[in-house]
């Protein structure tokens, strides 16, 4: 089971803070309660705040995608903005999130 994939393809200088734009795969088998996305992950040291833009090529199984910062986790939701089922397979969603933080 591989999870969440993610490549960072821009940095941002945004004063005191820094940003990342990077292409976001989600996992081969989604658990609930969230795939775990650290700062880290992100090219940053800390996180205050992810975009998630809708997917360009998904699952009919996940539409939305949002951040708990609270969690570091990224949850998936159908387009009935129902979590998606533990083990989907959400490989085939690819879309691009925007970071900020430090």
């Amino acid at each position: 089971m591989a999870g969440i994939s993610v490549s960072l393809l821009e940095r941002l200088s945004l004063g005191n803070k820094r940003g990342t734009v990077v292409q976001i795969t989600g996992p081969t088998s989604y658990p609930t309660g969230g795939e775990a996305l650290t700062a880290a992950q992100l090219g940053l040291h800390s996180v205050a705040r992810v975009e998630v833009e809708p997917p360009i090529d998904s699952t009919p199984a996940a539409r939305i995608a949002t951040y708990d910062h609270a969690n570091s986790v990224i949850y998936f939701f159908t387009a009935g903005a129902t979590q998606v089922a533990n083990g989907t397979d959400l490989s085939t969603f690819s879309a691009r999130a925007t970071c900020i933080g430090v």
